[in-house]
């Protein structure tokens, strides 16, 4: 695989006002956290907006973004090898806050070094930063998980949802979909990555290739995993899940003989906007594997139905579908 042939950033929105970016160039995978202008609060304190993101330049809009940030962030920036000297960067939060400018002040490595000097933060070449962000992955991966914790609360059966979806890669040159890069979350934590071709042997987006689940998981996937082969595979494993589907993909049927299928202009148009139904339904996969699934149904007011087809006509044609 190429990897250098790919320079993109897959952004991951764990909450709204973080972007958490990994950036896959030069053969190396580096992960990034940037912050957006939403007004974002932690324990009744709540960050100013900015026209652009949040500050990372003035002295008050650092401090006031370390008030906001998990306690600790010195300490585990050493222990998970994310700082280890103090020769040319005094403190663990100056190498956060140069990391951080990255994406958010939007500079090369070269400008980045720069401004950390101006700033009087650190006097590294671009290429000693570079080094030191490839680095701090672990760390960055458990400041995303305190982050999540702080405004996901747990639920008392200790479930966690885990979302799982897959990002398009291009060759330079190419107009089609050419590489998958299929991830699973879990509390802001990578759980799973997979890397497949976009077409062939193993290579879509399905639960049939999950292996290797958390027991407390709860799989949460958009409606391209909606099929009786994904279902069947995570049912077998007792996986959890909770998954959109179409009803052109999946046959439900009225009971576990199969004979009946459940009509569904008969079964929800009685249905007011906004109203949510919940009713049990089989699955058959084949001539003697059959699944039990509760369907969950909400309906959408006609402005809300038609914008949802055109988005997913539009995704189908550029995914090719």
């Amino acid at each position: 695989m190429p990897i250098s042939a790919l320079d993109k950033y897959i952004i991951f929105s764990p909450h709204k006002g973080i972007d958490f970016r990994i950036r896959v160039a030069k053969n190396k995978i580096s992960i990034y956290i940037a912050f957006s202008q939403k007004v974002l609060k932690r324990e009744g304190k709540v960050m100013t907006e900015s026209s652009e993101n949040l500050d990372v330049i003035s002295e008050d809009g650092w401090s006031e973004l370390l008030a906001w940030l998990p306690d600790g962030i010195e300490d585990k920036m050493r222990e998970t090898g994310a700082f280890t000297r103090s020769r040319k960067i005094k403190r663990p939060a100056d190498l956060l806050r140069i990391v951080l400018a990255y994406p958010v002040l939007n500079k090369s490595l070269p400008g980045l070094s720069r401004w950390a000097s101006e700033k009087g933060l650190a006097d590294l070449s671009f290429i000693s930063i570079w080094e030191r962000m490839q680095v701090m992955v672990v760390f960055l991966r458990w400041l995303v998980g305190e982050m999540l914790s702080q405004v996901v609360s747990p639920v008392e059966s200790g479930l966690t949802l885990v979302p799982i979806d897959a990002t398009t890669f291009s060759v330079p040159g190419s107009n089609k979909r050419d590489w998958l890069l299929h991830m699973m979350w879990m509390q802001g934590q990578p759980v799973d990555i997979r890397l497949t071709k976009a077409r062939g042997e193993k290579t879509g987006e399905s639960l049939k290739y999950l292996e290797h689940v958390p027991d407390n998981a709860v799989i949460m996937g958009d409606r391209v995993y909606g099929t009786p082969t994904g279902f069947a595979h995570v049912m077998r494993k007792n996986i959890r899940f909770i998954v959109r589907f179409t009803w052109n993909h999946l046959s439900l049927y009225e009971t576990a003989e199969c004979t009946t299928l459940i009509d569904p202009r008969h079964k929800l148009d009685s249905m007011m906007c906004g109203e949510i139904q919940a009713f049990n339904a089989w699955i058959k996969y084949d001539k003697t594997s059959v699944f039990p699934v509760r369907i969950v149904v909400v309906k959408k007011d006609k402005q809300s139905a038609e914008k949802a087809v055109r988005y997913c006509t539009h995704e189908s044609t550029r995914k090719g579908h």
